[in-house]
C-alpha cells in the first residue's frame, strides 16, 4: 500500500458546527422578521394553500434567499481581507477566516479519559456523526481508507509505505518527531509487525548522512518509512487513530510540500448550505453542486426537520419549564434544535440517496446562458446578492412597521 500525496490537495469543507452557527443565526433572524410581519398569512393565498404548504413555500423562499444572497453576503461583509503579496486577497480576520481555519488538533496530543472524550465530541461537532460517512470503498480517487474492495487477499500482510520530503534545516525536529511517532506506533498500533526506516536520500537519489554536513540549498531529503501490518484491518485502524492525525499535522512545517493552509485560504467559499451538501468523509469537490439543487434538497430537509422536531418539542418545553417563557425564547430553542437536526442528521441522511444527483457533472459546467447560469452558480456580483437580501428582509421590516401602525 503506497501512502503518497494526491495530485490535488484534499481539502475538507468548513467544520459543521461553524456552518450550523451561521445558518442558525440567519434562520432565526428570518423567522423573527416573518413572525413580526405576520408574513405567513399572505402565503396561505386566502386558503388556497394549507398551513403545511405555506410553511414549505416560506422555507423554499428563505433557503433561496440565503443560498443565492445572504449567506455569501454575510461572510463577505464580516471578513477582513489582506493582500498576500501576489495580488490575491486572503481572509485575515472575521467569519471568512474563521470558516477556513483548520480543524482542531491540539486535543489529540493528550492521552487520558478526559482528552479522549473531549476529542470525540469535537470530532462530531466538526465532521458530524461517523455513521453518516461515505463508504470507504467506492469508485473514484477519493477513497477514505485503504480497502481490498472485494478482493480475497484481505488476510495477507500489508505494508504501508510513507514518503516524506524533509526541509534540511528542520532535520533535528523531524528526527525527534520520528522517535515519538515510532513509540506511539509500537504502543498503540494493533497488528503491527515491523517498522523499517530507510536511509535519507538526496534529490539525486544518493544516500545522505544527516549527521554530517547537509547543504541547505538542496530541495529536500527523502525519507521512506515502511510499516508492516498483519492484515488490512490493522492498517486501517492505525490510519484513523486520532493521535496519528495530530502527529501527522505536527510535521507539516518541516516538509517540503505545497502549503495546504494557503490552498485552503485561497479557496472560494460557496454558501454554507452548499458546503453542507458535501458527503461526510469526502473532500471539497472541484465543482460545487448546482445551487438550485442545494436549495431544493435543503428545503426538503428543513421541512422534515421542522415536522420531526415539532412532534416532541411540546414535551421538552414542559420538561425544561419553558411553557411560560416568551415565545421568542421558545422559538429560538426550537429553531436551533431544528437546524442542528437538519445539519447533523437530515442532510447527511438525504445524501445517502441523493448524493449522485447533487454532485455536479462535467456537462453541467457548459451552461452559460441566462437565467440558467445564475440558477446553477448564483449571482456573480455582490450587489445582486445585497439587493436580494435587502428585498427579503426589508420587505419584512416594511410589513412589520405597517402592521405596528
Amino acid at each position: 500500500m503506497d501512502y503518497t500525496p494526491p495530485e490535488r490537495a484534499r481539502l475538507l469543507p468548513p467544520a459543521k458546527y461553524k456552518l450550523f452557527f451561521l445558518i442558525d443565526l440567519l434562520v432565526n433572524l428570518a423567522v423573527w422578521f416573518r413572525d413580526e410581519a405576520n408574513a405567513m398569512k399572505p402565503l396561505n393565498f386566502g386558503g388556497w394553500l394549507s398551513p403545511e404548504a405555506a410553511l414549505f413555500l416560506f422555507l423554499g423562499i428563505t433557503v433561496t434567499v440565503l443560498t443565492y444572497g445572504t449567506l455569501d453576503l454575510f461572510v463577505r461583509v464580516f471578513t477582513v481581507f489582506v493582500d498576500d503579496g501576489n495580488g490575491n486577497k486572503r481572509p485575515f480576520f472575521g467569519i471568512g477566516a474563521w470558516l477556513k481555519a483548520p480543524r482542531v488538533t491540539w486535543i489529540y496530543q493528550y492521552q487520558n479519559v478526559f482528552a479522549e472524550t473531549l476529542a470525540v465530541v469535537i470530532r462530531i461537532l466538526e465532521d458530524g456523526f461517523e455513521m453518516f460517512d461515505a463508504p470507504p470503498c467506492r469508485s473514484g480517487t477519493e477513497t477514505k481508507l485503504f480497502s481490498s474492495c472485494g478482493k480475497t487477499d484481505g488476510s495477507r500482510q500489508k505494508v504501508l509505505k510513507i514518503e516524506h520530503r524533509i526541509d534540511p534545516s528542520k532535520i533535528k525536529q523531524y528526527s525527534l518527531w520520528e522517535t515519538r511517532i515510532e513509540k506511539s506506533i509500537r504502543e498503540n498500533a494493533t497488528g503491527l509487525i515491523t517498522v523499517e526506516r530507510k536511509p535519507y536520500l538526496g534529490p539525486d537519489g544518493n544516500e545522505i548522512d544527516v549527521l554530517g554536513d547537509i547543504s541547505l540549498e538542496i530541495d529536500g531529503l527523502l525519507r521512506e518509512i515502511e510499516l508492516t501490518f498483519q492484515d488490512l484491518d490493522s492498517l486501517n485502524e492505525w490510519m484513523v487513530w486520532p493521535r496519528r492525525k495530530f502527529l501527522m499535522d505536527e510535521i507539516k512545517p518541516w516538509l517540503v510540500v505545497p502549503d495546504v493552509i494557503q490552498i485552503r485560504l485561497g479557496r472560494k467559499l460557496p454558501d454554507a448550505f452548499t458546503d453542507l451538501m458535501i458527503r461526510q468523509g469526502e473532500s471539497v469537490p472541484k465543482l460545487p453542486p448546482l445551487k438550485w439543487k442545494v436549495c431544493w434538497l435543503t428545503t426538503v430537509g428543513l421541512y422534515i426537520s421542522i415536522t420531526w422536531v415539532s412532534s416532541f418539542m411540546a414535551h421538552y418545553f414542559e420538561f425544561w419549564g419553558l411553557n411560560g417563557a416568551h415565545e421568542r425564547i421558545r422559538a429560538l430553542v426550537s429553531i436551533t434544535i431544528t437546524v442542528f437536526v437538519n445539519t447533523y442528521i437530515l442532510v447527511p441522511l438525504l445524501l445517502f440517496v441523493f448524493d449522485h444527483w447533487v454532485k455536479r457533472k462535467q456537462v453541467e459546467t457548459k451552461v452559460k446562458k441566462e437565467p440558467w447560469r445564475t440558477l446553477n452558480d448564483g449571482f456573480q456580483s455582490i450587489w445582486w446578492k445585497a439587493l436580494l437580501t435587502f428585498a427579503y428582509y426589508g420587505g419584512f421590516v416594511i410589513a412589520w412597521i405597517v402592521r405596528g401602525q
